[in-house]
């Protein structure tokens, strides 16, 4: 192998070590669970109508999907919880959703 060719290979590499990291950060990890509402429900402001819902989270958003459609997005506002969550679980008061837990995290969303 030439030192053309030696380096070139070492540009790439290098290239590659640097970029690997970069394509990580660029995903934000979405957390996900199934929800039933067995009654009409409001989010921030927007109702749900009562049955199944997916919902998926990032660190901004917080998408629910009922029948694989978009139904609503709102902002995600994350809190720290003493200990990781047990299960999956939602918190409701009157009618509203407080709060989604997701299964073996230490922080949950919270919802006005």
């Amino acid at each position: 192998m030439s030192r053309k060719s030696a380096f070139c290979l070492f540009v790439f590499f290098i290239a590659l070590v640097f970029a690997l990291p970069l394509t990580a950060v660029a995903r934000e990890k979405s957390l996900k669970m199934d929800m039933d509402l067995d009654q009409p429900t409001s989010v921030d402001g927007h109702e749900l109508k009562a049955g199944d819902y997916q919902v998926s989270a990032t660190d901004a958003t917080v998408v629910f999907k009922h029948n694989g459609k978009e139904v609503i997005s709102v902002p995600a506002k994350w809190q720290d919880a003493p200990a990781k969550s047990s299960d999956d679980s939602i918190q409701t008061s009157t009618g509203k959703l407080e709060e989604i837990h997701f299964h073996g995290k230490t922080r949950f969303l919270e919802f006005d």
